[in-house]
């Protein structure tokens, strides 16, 4: 990212008397995540980006386009109190620089730990499925339509990976819609209309767009009435 558009969402964030700890709890990122922005290792995404400029009443383009690195918008707060957060933050710059990077480690650390958790509830639904497909095929003959099962596979590894990120657009709605409409096809021999079940798919993701952006708004909201 861009070191000055860097040095503007630092200067907006202490301008509006915000600590990085406190800008990444309005936002729900982690503190290391506005750090690196901040630094100009990483850029914000689009949500975010959207979710700064509410938070300090400005457009995106005054965000990361102003000319002037000294044009910050500020909101009627209390300067004193603001002055004083800056301080108290410059006095723990050094602090903070030193335990950076344990802060960074301990990030890849719980990265790994869920990179785990799904590798293991990944590779046990596979060999329980597998193992379920087989027993009722060699058992009753019924390979057809049990191999729908492997449908799920995708399905309960996409619900431990919303689970874990705690985001549910990390769940794969598609293929749980897909494997309802081929097993009751198959069952029932209703394709028409049962097609409609996906129409289903643009609507969970609208829904769950439109609630994170009302969660992004009520604490921009909350912020700007205090």
């Amino acid at each position: 990212m861009n070191l000055k558009i860097a040095e503007k969402l630092q200067a907006q964030r202490k301008a509006h008397g915000y600590s990085q700890e406190e800008l990444a709890d309005l936002l729900n990122v982690s503190r290391q995540a506005v750090s690196k922005w901040e630094r100009g290792e990483a850029s914000p995404d689009t949500d975010n980006l959207i979710a700064l400029a509410k938070i300090y009443n400005i457009t995106i383009d005054q965000l990361i386009n102003s000319e002037s690195e000294d044009e910050v918008v500020v909101e009627d707060k209390d300067e004193g109190k603001a002055q004083e957060k800056d301080k108290n933050e410059s006095e723990a710059e050094n602090i903070e620089v030193i335990q950076e990077d344990d802060d960074e480690d301990d990030e890849k650390k719980l990265s790994a730990r869920q990179i785990a958790i799904l590798a293991i509830v990944g590779g046990s639904a596979s060999l329980i499925i597998t193992l379920i497909y087989l027993i009722v095929g060699f058992c009753f003959d019924l390979w057809h339509p049990t191999w729908i099962l492997f449908m799920m596979i995708p399905v309960v590894a996409s619900f431990a990976d919303a689970i874990v990120k705690k985001d549910v657009k990390h769940f794969a709605y598609p293929v749980l819609v897909a494997a309802i409409y081929v097993l009751t096809g198959l069952l029932t021999d209703l394709w028409h209309p049962l097609w409609v079940l996906f129409l289903t798919i643009p609507v969970y993701y609208i829904i769950i767009d439109a609630v994170n952006k009302c969660k992004i708004d009520e604490k921009a909201e909350k912020e700007i009435k205090k």
